[in-house]
């Protein structure tokens, strides 16, 4: 009955995490000690009727004889911008890793933008609508449409029409609960 139809479980899994639905914005964590809680890395995922439930692999689990799960609600304060050779870093001062590639004039580029809590992990539950603008302004530039986040995050893209060196802007226009957030520098050739 799910979407995905058959889900093949990897050898590694150790426990499966259930929890009832709506939980919108909910994160699994794992600790062995009730105070130094991570994210488990699998990100194996079903939903079905009114469940989620979360692989924990075996590596998901920490050392020793005791292991606590719980579920955590993530709280967004900001957005995230990503250039396509990034990706989301949790935890991290930064919160994200990658070098910026140099993009072409006249190829699609996809903008990932997150809504993130202070430690920069991405906080479902937020769908407000999300507008890039690229600084300085290139006249022949083509934005894609603003579009909402969906279970926190959306790729908008963008199609430079001059060379340069550029930094995109997200903002949320639906309430600007979020602070808005600036890419690093991207570097366009011809």
């Amino acid at each position: 009955s799910g979407p995905n139809g058959v889900f093949i479980v990897p050898d590694d899994a150790a426990y499966w995490m259930t929890w009832t639905l709506p939980a919108a914005g909910f994160s699994a964590q794992v600790s062995s000690n009730l105070v130094d809680w991570t994210a488990p890395a699998n990100n194996k995922t079903l939903v079905m009727n009114a469940t989620t439930t979360r692989l924990i692999s075996s590596n998901d689990l920490p050392a020793g004889s005791a292991a606590f799960f719980r579920l955590i609600k993530r709280v967004p304060s900001k957005l995230q911008t990503l250039l396509a050779s990034e990706t989301n870093a949790p935890g991290t001062i930064t919160g994200k890793t990658g070098t910026i590639d140099p993009v072409t004039v006249g190829v699609n580029t996809p903008v990932t933008i997150n809504s993130v809590d202070p430690t920069w992990y991405i906080a479902g539950g937020v769908a407000h609508t999300i507008n890039l603008a690229i600084s300085p302004v290139d006249p022949l530039a083509i934005i894609d449409a603003d579009a909402p986040l969906v279970n926190g995050t959306v790729t908008i893209l963008v199609n430079f029409g001059t060379p340069g060196n550029y930094t995109i802007t997200a903002t949320d226009v639906t309430d600007g609960s979020l602070t808005s957030s600036t890419s690093a520098s991207i570097t366009v050739n011809p």
